[in-house]
């Protein structure tokens, strides 16, 4: 059911031409090129696909649709593609980059704040989703200790260099332990999976942030063409 009742009747045709332009947007943006219409395309074919049919809301469809539309203004096949050569250490905006950054760092800490309830404290909703992997006793721990992976661990140690490297090292953990012990069935491992490839390849942004031009003027590196691009360390 749409969200809009003047929205067409979705048909097996209409899903089928959708479809079709949401998979060419998608080889656009990995084969690097024309990155940013890829983007553009698939963002709005996304987004026609969440207000027209209701039963297509996910969270992590709407994380990717947000995560894509900054990739459209991130120059990024300037930097990586495989059917052409990059440029040699291109200069590319900054603040596209910075946007995924504080989108993922949102979704840790909202993820995290949602947890703190009587419910899943007590260990309950853990239980429930990993069975009869794990003795009782533990869930209790594991749910405090998720709260604090999310809401501190991640949302604010990935941009503290002094462990940043270790917020890394949590957050590839804590995605595989999801994976590994929370997945029901093909369906619901494949939307995991999906889930930790929309966070987990951003965490490199952290490792080598790039800085504001603002930051860049008070420092020795020039934010010129060619020239390497400074870190906030």
């Amino acid at each position: 059911m749409p969200y809009f009742a003047w929205a067409p009747t979705i048909t097996p045709t209409a899903a089928l031409v959708v479809m079709a332009i949401a998979v060419t947007a998608t080889v656009m943006i990995i084969v690097g090129i024309g990155t940013a219409g890829g983007a553009v395309i698939y963002s709005l074919t996304t987004t026609t696909v969440l207000l027209w049919d209701q039963q297509t809301y996910s969270s992590h469809q709407i994380l990717v649709v947000l995560l894509v539309a900054c990739l459209a203004f991130a120059e990024s096949d300037r930097v990586y593609s495989p059917v052409r050569r990059p440029e040699h250490r291109p200069d590319v905006p900054w603040w596209p980059q910075l946007l995924m950054m504080t989108q993922l760092s949102a979704l840790y800490l909202f993820a995290g704040l949602s947890k703190i309830n009587h419910e899943f404290l007590s260990g309950g909703p853990l239980s429930t989703w990993v069975g009869d992997a794990l003795p009782d006793w533990i869930f209790q721990p594991m749910a405090v200790a998720t709260v604090v992976t999310e809401a501190v661990v991640l949302a604010v140690g990935l941009w503290l260099p002094r462990v940043r490297v270790i917020s890394v090292v949590v957050g590839v953990c804590l995605h595989l332990s999801i994976l590994v012990l929370i997945s029901e069935g093909l369906l619901n491992l494949l939307q995991l999976i999906a889930f930790a490839l929309a966070c987990v390849p951003l965490y490199p942004l952290f490792l080598t942030r790039p800085r504001p031009p603002s930051a860049v003027r008070t420092g020795t590196a020039p934010l010129t063409k060619g020239a390497p691009r400074p870190t906030m360390s």
